[in-house]
């Protein structure tokens, strides 16, 4: 058989890459070690070429572009058309890494990095957390051993104020060791302000019963609410006393105190009587 006479060389088939990227960073040559494809690779300038392991280097008539090896490489070759996609169209994260070329291998370790960082961050954000509860909870623990250890102190109108004033676990103790300090020494008292409403009807019972001594002297010795506060905090309003005759106004303002809390009759208008019993009271003879 006669062999057809060589026209030229083959000039290998030339791979393409998108604008701004070339053959350094986009072409995947990590496959050439995984799989071993059917070809080599080389660069002219900024070209960059694929050429089959069979090629014989030289272009017949039958393939005026290409010789036979490599033409049937560029048109058959599965393995050559899915690296020719993943360049025109990028590649999937979860494909293997020998898939990805040196740009696509940077842009990972850069996403990766990146979340490391966060990943720090938002460990180092979650230690000083914990570190600022387990710091609280050792607060926690210190006022229950010192409240359970004292019985001179009001704990509950101590917390109440604290409480109320928005305080910190670490104000709220500093207050108790305050109060216990104040306790046994001589001079003015710590004393929290802050009562509950059992502890104003305690107050104001202690006061009906056992008027204002007896009131005072809870008051100094078990922290009740003191005279004023109990008058403030009266159920009961007081009757208005009049240095001169009584006025109209007075009179009816001291009937609505002792009748507060009665039902007003409701319908058509109708005249309500009242009997009051007035006794050791002395009336000007007429």
């Amino acid at each position: 058989l006669k062999s057809e006479p060589a026209q030229s060389l083959c000039p290998g088939i030339h791979i393409t890459f998108p604008p701004g990227e070339n053959q350094h960073t986009s072409y995947p040559f990590g496959v050439h070690a995984q799989l071993s494809p059917p070809w080599d690779y080389f660069s002219e300038g900024e070209h960059f070429y694929i050429r089959s392991t069979s090629c014989r280097h030289h272009v017949f008539a039958s393939t005026p572009n290409l010789c036979r090896a490599c033409d049937k490489l560029d048109r058959q070759d599965d393995l050559l058309h899915g690296i020719r996609e993943r360049i025109a169209n990028g590649i999937n994260e979860n494909t293997p890494l020998f898939w990805f070329p040196v740009g696509g291998l940077i842009q990972r370790i850069r996403k990766k990095n990146d979340q490391l960082m966060a990943l720090r961050v938002n460990r180092l954000n979650d230690n000083r957390i914990l570190a600022d509860k387990i710091a609280e909870l050792d607060l926690h623990k210190q006022l229950m051993m010192a409240i359970a250890a004292n019985n001179d102190v009001r704990v509950s109108a101590l917390i109440r104020a604290g409480l109320n004033n928005g305080e910190s676990i670490a104000a709220m103790l500093e207050r108790f060791y305050r109060a216990c300090v104040d306790v046994h020494r001589e001079g003015p008292k710590y004393n929290p302000k802050g009562f509950t409403q059992d502890d104003y009807m305690v107050g104001l019972c202690v006061l009906r019963l056992g008027r204002a001594r007896l009131s005072e002297l809870l008051h100094r010795a078990l922290g009740l609410p003191g005279l004023a506060t109990l008058r403030k905090h009266s159920v009961i309003r007081p009757l208005r006393a009049s240095p001169t005759m009584p006025t109209i106004s007075e009179i009816y303002e001291n009937i609505d105190a002792f009748t507060v809390g009665e039902s007003v009759p409701t319908g058509p208008p109708k005249i309500v009587h009242r009997v009051l019993m007035l006794d050791e009271i002395a009336l000007e003879p007429r």
